[in-house]
């Protein structure tokens, strides 16, 4: 039999001991974070990103209270608690995320440990990361107009196109269409604080704008694969527009059937689809029509400019002025300056008065200059109708006519004060209907004296077109000279080649012949000699010529009358055969051809024998194509038919432009 041997009872004890003590005491406490580090990663602009951890203790089924250190929080960090108790069982959720200082630092990684403590336990730490990155950049364009309802008259519409970028600076190209919208600039960097362009308009588009009407277009601005387009619309308001002057003054109250007659109309913010009424705020609207306004027979407006429009009106609209005081009220806006009253007379109006060769008139504000003999053309209405043609009576023009009604029908000069002339008041005429008047000026004109020296007056009867105010129509300056060359459509001068035909583009004068070309306006031939004449012998040179005294006293003889030889014609039976008519000195005028001034090519100028004295013609010399005084001439002289501009001069005074002579070789 086996002996079973005891343990010693000190032994029995320690084991006994340590065991008793290995189950009986609990482990230590501590708190955990789950996770315990994270990484946020957050583009600005963008949606911010969360991170949730989880605080709960170890080692213990009770609750602990916590908190988070807020020394270990960072600015760029934030968190939705932070304290709290937690259990095993119930858990503390904490959820981090950017805070609003995220979004304004710079990209970049960001780190830092957060500390959780609790009472009697150790902290603990969360490790957190935060990848800061910048979003693309985005961009904005904004347009502002000023004013969108823009009124004719008032400050043309500007704007400011304002580029912004959301980030980084950001590159940009602005275009604009139409072309009457401009950009100062096309391309520029867009900051997130703004970046301008002016935008301004093109006047002449707001010269002729239609009234209601809209101008549209669009600017556009581009970066990278983003297009923006905005939208521009001016709208055009209903001017207040304004009358300052009418011509002409008055219209007429009778005229043909199928006529109108026109005024121009002056003033300031005039537009298409503005209001215009006859008869004052309550008449009948005018029609707008520039498209038959030279051919309709109805009334019509047409606009030229903001300053100017032409009124058109019919002769019902003339003839029922009698009903309304004789006159039409033009009514365009509210207040004196935006009406006018348009007087409609029977009495005869004048409404412009030229050179009966060149019908040039003076330019706005300025009057016509008129020499002694000059053939005068006066238009207008309520002229009067002559009982018979005109017609010469012992070799002179009449200086009045008659009408059936038994009226005198005269043109009657005066000085600046209206006292008569010298001799000859009553101008001689040449034509007269019932819209137009040549007549010759006096050769006893007062004398130059700064201008607006001469008046005249159309006479139908006992009614004249007198006018308290001087202007274009009844005031002229007296001149030595005021040269206009005949023409023929008003480009072609009159002139006779050395074989009395007619210059003309195929039938040209040839270099180193003589032409004859006709003028008015020369003034008083004072060139001849006293003595030119009588039966002696010829006197040399241009003293040949008689002059208007010596011509005058041998015309007396069978014209014991005359004090003037104004209207007569220039009888060259009179002057026998030692004299020519009054002439000029030749040297003391000149001839333009082309480009080229030439001297000493004038044989002759003066009035034209057997021809009214007025009717002036010059014999010119034109040189060889081979002359020095010609090596310039541009274009160079050919044998084919050759336009050439052709002016003369006398006194200082040149003759009109734009007239042609054909030449060749």
């Amino acid at each position: 039999m086996r002996t079973i041997r005891h343990p010693h009872p000190y032994f029995l004890f320690v084991f006994f001991g340590v065991l008793l003590c290995s189950v009986a005491m609990p482990a230590a406490t501590t708190i955990v974070a789950t996770p315990s580090s994270f990484t946020l990663n957050y583009t600005k602009g963008g949606t911010l990103p969360i991170s949730k951890v989880t605080i709960a203790p170890a080692g213990t089924t009770s609750s602990i209270y916590f908190t988070v250190n807020p020394a270990t929080l960072p600015p760029w960090l934030q968190v939705d608690k932070t304290n709290g108790t937690a259990a095993t069982s119930a858990p503390v959720v904490l959820t981090f995320s950017p805070s609003l200082v995220a979004a304004n630092s710079p990209a970049g990684t960001y780190t830092n440990a957060v500390e959780v403590d609790s009472t009697g336990l150790t902290p603990i730490q969360i490790n957190v990361t935060m990848i800061v990155t910048n979003a693309a950049p985005s961009i904005t364009a904004t347009l502002t107009v000023s004013p969108t309802n823009w009124t004719p008259g008032s400050t043309l519409p500007a704007g400011v196109l304002t580029v912004k970028s959301s980030g980084d600076p950001l590159y940009f190209t602005a275009t604009a269409t139409p072309s009457w919208i401009t950009l100062s600039a096309t391309s520029d960097v867009a900051y997130s604080w703004g970046t301008n362009i002016a935008v301004t308009f093109t006047p002449s588009i707001f010269d002729n704008p239609v009234v209601n009407s809209t101008l549209s277009g669009t600017v556009t601005v581009k970066a990278g694969t983003t297009t923006i387009s905005n939208p521009v619309s001016i709208t055009i308001g209903q001017p207040v527009a304004t009358i300052s002057a009418i011509s002409p003054k008055q219209l007429p109250q009778v005229i043909p059937g199928s006529s109108v007659r026109t005024i121009a109309v002056q003033g300031t913010n005039f537009a298409n689809g503005m209001t215009v009424k006859l008869g004052g705020a309550t008449g009948p609207p005018v029609t707008y029509n520039c498209g038959t306004f030279t051919t309709g027979t109805t009334d019509a407006w047409c606009l030229q400019s903001s300053s100017q429009f032409f009124l058109r009106l019919s002769t019902a609209t003339l003839a029922g002025a009698a009903a309304t005081g004789n006159q039409i009220v033009l009514y365009l806006s509210a207040g004196a300056s935006g009406q006018v009253v348009i007087p409609v007379v029977t009495t005869p109006i004048v409404y412009a008065v030229t050179d009966a060769a060149s019908f040039a008139q003076p330019a706005s504000g300025q009057f016509l200059n008129v020499a002694a003999y000059e053939m005068l053309s006066i238009f207008g209405d309520n002229l009067g109708t002559p009982a018979a043609p005109v017609s010469f009576t012992n070799n002179r023009l009449p200086n009045f006519l008659t009408d059936s009604s038994s009226n005198q029908l005269r043109v009657h000069f005066t000085d600046s004060t209206g006292n008569a002339l010298v001799a000859d008041s009553d101008a001689y005429i040449l034509l007269w209907t019932p819209t137009q008047i040549n007549v010759l000026a006096p050769s006893n004109l007062p004398p130059a004296n700064g201008g607006q020296e001469l008046k005249a007056t159309v006479w139908v009867g006992g009614a004249s077109s007198s006018s308290i105010q001087a202007d274009a129509t009844n005031t002229f300056n007296v001149v030595g000279a005021s040269p206009a060359l005949l023409t023929l459509g008003g480009v072609q001068a009159v002139a006779v080649n050395a074989d009395n035909s007619i210059n003309s583009s195929a039938n040209p004068a040839r270099f180193g012949s003589t032409v004859v070309l006709y003028l008015s306006g020369m003034g008083d031939p004072q060139g001849g000699s006293a003595f030119a004449g009588n039966s002696g012998p010829l006197v040399s040179g241009f003293a040949g010529c008689a002059t208007p005294a010596s011509f005058l006293a041998a015309a007396t003889i069978s014209h014991a009358t005359w004090v003037s030889f104004d209207g007569a014609v220039v009888d060259s039976s009179i002057l026998g055969q030692y004299a020519l008519p009054p002439c000029f000195d030749p040297s003391t005028v000149a001839v333009k051809i082309g480009n080229v001034i030439l001297s000493n090519v004038v044989a002759y100028a003066g009035f034209t024998a057997d021809s009214i004295a007025g009717l002036y013609q010059m014999n010119v010399a034109i040189p060889l194509s081979s002359n020095a005084s010609l090596s310039g001439l541009t274009p160079a002289a050919a044998a084919v038919s050759t336009a050439y501009p052709i002016q003369v001069s006398i006194g200082g005074a040149a003759s009109q432009t734009g007239i042609n002579i054909y030449l060749a070789k």
